[in-house]
């Protein structure tokens, strides 16, 4: 027959670690997350950017596949401007998410840092910045959950 007092020692100790361990596995999860694309970003994304200063108005396509920060996770076009390139994950935040743009074919301005944040589930604000030069925008989702 188990000791009495050895079962409830054990019990005892299941009920304090128990709950740390639930709390560490979650702060791993979320840190996991930070560093990864969200869902709701994923797919196509379609709209207009304006530049103030020269003041310009262009088009633009992004594709966001996911991944991790510091990965290639998507591409960008500008159709009205013959160019684009790659997405690199830079940050995520809890509303928007960070990515260094690398122009690889066309002459628009290269390594721009974008900002996309969520404005509802199916569109988001633009932002684009390369020095002094930056540019706004909104884009919605045309492809994708």
């Amino acid at each position: 027959m188990p000791n009495l007092s050895n079962i409830v020692k054990t019990t005892v100790l299941c009920l304090f670690i128990a709950p740390t361990a639930l709390s560490f596995n979650t702060n791993i999860a979320r840190a996991q997350t930070r560093n990864t694309v969200p869902q709701s970003y994923s797919g196509v994304w379609r709209g207009n950017g304006v530049q103030k200063n020269p003041s310009s108005e262009w088009s633009i396509l992004i594709a966001i596949t996911g991944g991790n920060v510091n990965s290639i996770v998507g591409t960008v076009a500008y159709p009205s401007l013959n160019c684009g390139g790659e997405l690199r994950l830079r940050r995520v935040s809890t509303n928007s998410i960070e990515l260094s743009e690398s122009i690889t074919y066309g002459a628009c301005i290269n390594n721009g840092i974008m900002t996309l944040k969520a404005s509802s589930t199916r569109a988001l604000e633009y932002g684009w910045q390369q020095g002094a030069t930056t540019a706004i925008g909104k884009v919605q989702k045309i492809s994708g959950k």
